[in-house]
């Protein structure tokens, strides 16, 4: 009985690890110039969508895609030296397209007091992530004048 419990133990912790991997960055170490270009590459697609802030369905599609955009980037393997500015970057990300999805909301019901809180947010965190990671293109990402 011991050794079916270790096995499981076992098997369990493989299947933990490997699926902690999968999420998270993959492929070489990348320098600051190969992820600056990995990063234009993904971002520049999503800055060419045609559409108007307001518009649900424009808004559902861009945050879609900057939810898509994000998790692209997380799978990019970071410079060493950058690894834990860009994390910390990347979970401001996450929040702020949460802030972005409250905005739209907001306009869509029109609660002109909700929106301004998420535009708020959305701003703050976007100040936190261009402080964080200044030599990236942020901007590119998250919209022209940011970063």
């Amino acid at each position: 009985m011991r050794r079916f419990q270790l096995g499981v133990v076992i098997a369990a912790s493989v299947l933990l690890t490997a699926a902690c991997r999968a999420s998270g960055p993959q492929g070489p170490r990348l320098s600051h110039e190969q992820f600056v270009k990995q990063m234009h590459s993904i971002c520049r697609p999503v800055n060419a969508m045609r559409g108007q802030f307001g518009d649900p369905a424009y808004d559902k599609q861009l945050l879609n895609e900057g939810r898509g955009e994000l998790a692209q980037l997380r799978k990019l393997n970071p410079p060493k030296t950058d690894e834990d500015r860009l994390s910390d970057a990347f979970r401001h990300w996450s929040s702020a397209l949460d802030d972005f999805e409250d905005l739209a909301r907001a306009a869509e019901n029109k609660d002109r007091a909700g929106a301004e809180k998420a535009f708020r947010n959305a701003a703050a965190e976007a100040r936190v992530i261009a402080r964080l990671i200044p030599d990236y293109p942020v901007g590119e990402c998250l919209g022209e004048g940011i970063g």
